[in-house]
């Protein structure tokens, strides 16, 4: 019936009336299915669906954990670590999405961050010189913070040594000299892969035990050339595992590319729980005591 009398209300249209409504139907079309017409809500509304599929993805994955769009305090906690000393300048920390939930008696989150400066550059529109500031970007990846077993008072970084390989034993004579909280260790493949840094000696061979030392060592034989990071603060673990480009994004207005990002960050949330269990993150359980002092 409705088609008998839309061909009824077409048959009395002109050739112009019908290429007018022809026209209409295909801007309908096009209107609700281009994403650049999609209004602000539906895109929110679309990122939340993203995000309720990410949440599915990583419980399945790592069942207890959760996906959130932010971690609290993550400045104060990079702040306390001293982790990015090894930097010349960080202005700013941004963390885009936190992984968080508990391994064993573990309480563990990762972080997705970018740390950087901002620097000033001119640019010449028409006949003006204009400055602006832009971001440089000089860390790109994973802030992994886990409970740490041992109660301790102080610090202790990890960095990539960078001069081990060219000067040698000069290397560590020379860091020594200039740098008061560089501590030497006793084990010369740690020693060729990190410069260690600590509040006091003291602390840094406590936390820096036999075993310690054998699980990053691990760790970054399986990581390769990527340059990790690590410190030891607070009975705190925090590892700075670089991994540029996009991760775990909220895709509102390409719902089409959801699938294959979930694929991608699936990926990667399995690689971080191999960090995890490299550093044995939970394995070993705290006593009331120690966690309540």
């Amino acid at each position: 019936m409705a088609a008998g009398i839309f061909f009824q209300f077409a048959g009395k249209l002109t050739p112009l009336g019908l290429l007018l409504v022809g026209a209409l139907a295909l801007f309908n079309y096009y209107f609700l299915t281009d994403e650049r017409f999609k209004p602000a809500r539906y895109k929110a509304s679309a990122a939340d669906v993203h995000l309720r599929g990410i949440n599915e993805m990583v419980g399945f994955i790592a069942p207890g954990f959760r996906f959130t769009r932010s971690a609290p305090q993550l400045d104060a906690l990079v702040a306390k670590s001293r982790l990015f000393e090894n930097f010349k300048k960080i202005e700013f920390v941004r963390e885009y999405g936190c992984i968080a939930g508990r391994m064993g008696a573990a309480d563990v989150a990762i972080v997705l961050t970018r740390a950087g400066y901002y620097r000033e550059v001119t640019e010449t529109i028409g006949n003006r010189k204009v400055k602006r500031k832009v971001e440089e970007i000089c860390f790109d990846g994973y802030l992994v913070l886990a409970d740490f077993p041992r109660k301790f008072d102080g610090w202790v970084t990890l960095a990539p040594d960078h001069i081990e390989s060219r000067l040698g034993w000069l290397a560590t004579e020379w860091r020594e000299l200039r740098d008061q909280f560089a501590v030497r260790l006793e084990n010369q493949d740690f020693e060729r892969e990190f410069v260690v840094r600590a509040s006091d000696p003291v602390v840094a061979h406590y936390v820096l035990s036999a075993s310690t030392i054998e699980d990053v060592l691990n760790l970054k034989r399986r990581l390769g050339e990527r340059a990790m990071m690590g410190a030891f603060f607070e009975s705190t673990l925090m590892l700075a595992i670089p991994e540029a480009g996009t991760k775990f994004a909220l895709n509102g207005d390409e719902p089409t590319a959801w699938l294959a990002s979930c694929e991608e960050d699936a990926f990667r949330l399995q690689s971080m729980l191999r960090v995890l269990a490299d550093m044995k993150v939970g394995e070993t359980i705290w006593r009331p005591e120690e966690r309540a002092g």
